[in-house]
């Protein structure tokens, strides 16, 4: 039968009575202490133990100990009544296990401070707190290398990329039938692409950086037949160049570009008409 004992009301002798099973316990170890008994456990006399109870209620603040004023049992004498701190005489795991009631709808809190018994713990404790403090000094440590270690490869891959100078030189390897006047001729035979600006798939070259670029084409009108053609720079007219009629006629043209990361440049099929003296170079 169970019954609800009040905080701050001393027990009765009606509850002791009822709680003296604990004698019970008292006298069963008592008994199993005896070395006349069958029990041959080695270390029941080295093994630190207690059983404390609370005679009087007690009114309690924070952070202040609960005093188990009535020792039951108290082996190797580890258990302090006048303080109900419990000091570790041998080095070794512990279990505890307390019991605590309120009264008067009161909330009562309470923390297990069983580490505080011991002090080496805390010394390792207190190193792994600081190599993980170290870890976490040393990640960002290693975030910011490797972060230094990405902008000195773009920086490197820059100065890698100044010190190639764009150059492509590159064929025809067959004739190219001219019937669209805004095919691009595509110079399929590359000889030379330094830098990879040139795209043999397409016929257009794209700056990879900014500078003066220099392009010269030369293109012969097969059978004597006039060929009429032009450099673009983007999608815009920039020179047109013209092969007169003739048995062996050929024309060629040299200019110098101001490009842009990106532009193109590319020659370009048109038609012959009236305009053939403008934009001569």
């Amino acid at each position: 039968q169970s019954e609800s004992i009040e905080l701050g009301r001393p027990l009765t002798n009606k509850h002791i009575k009822r709680y003296c099973i604990i004698d019970d316990l008292k006298e069963i170890h008592v008994k199993i202490s005896d070395r006349r008994c069958d029990c041959q456990c080695s270390n029941r006399e080295t093994t630190p133990a207690f059983t404390s109870v609370l005679t009087n209620a007690q009114s309690v603040s924070r952070n202040v100990a609960i005093t188990f004023d009535r020792v039951v049992v108290n082996i190797k004498d580890g258990y302090d009544t006048t303080t109900g701190i419990f000091t570790s005489p041998n080095k070794g795991v512990y279990n505890f296990s307390s019991t605590v009631m309120n009264a008067q709808g009161q909330t009562l809190w309470g923390t297990e401070t069983v580490l505080d018994l011991f002090p080496e713990y805390k010394i390792v404790q207190r190193r792994i707190d600081a190599l993980e403090n170290d870890n976490k000094a040393l990640k960002v440590e290693i975030d910011a290398l490797e972060n230094d270690n990405k902008a000195l490869k773009v920086e490197i891959a820059q100065i890698k990329d100044k010190q190639i100078r764009p150059a492509f030189f590159s064929t025809l390897s067959k004739s190219a039938v001219l019937s669209n006047s805004n095919k691009v001729l595509i110079f399929d035979g590359v000889k030379v692409n330094r830098g990879g600006g040139y795209n043999p798939s397409t016929g257009i070259f794209t700056a990879k950086r900014d500078g003066l670029y220099h392009f010269s084409c030369v293109i012969y009108g097969d059978n004597g037949k006039d060929v009429g053609y032009q450099l673009n720079k983007n999608d815009s007219l920039y020179v047109r160049g013209y092969s007169n009629t003739g048995p062996h006629e050929a024309s060629s043209i040299s200019v110098l570009v101001e490009l842009k990361k990106g532009d193109r440049v590319y020659i370009k099929h048109r038609h012959l008409g009236s305009d053939r003296g403008s934009y001569w170079k």
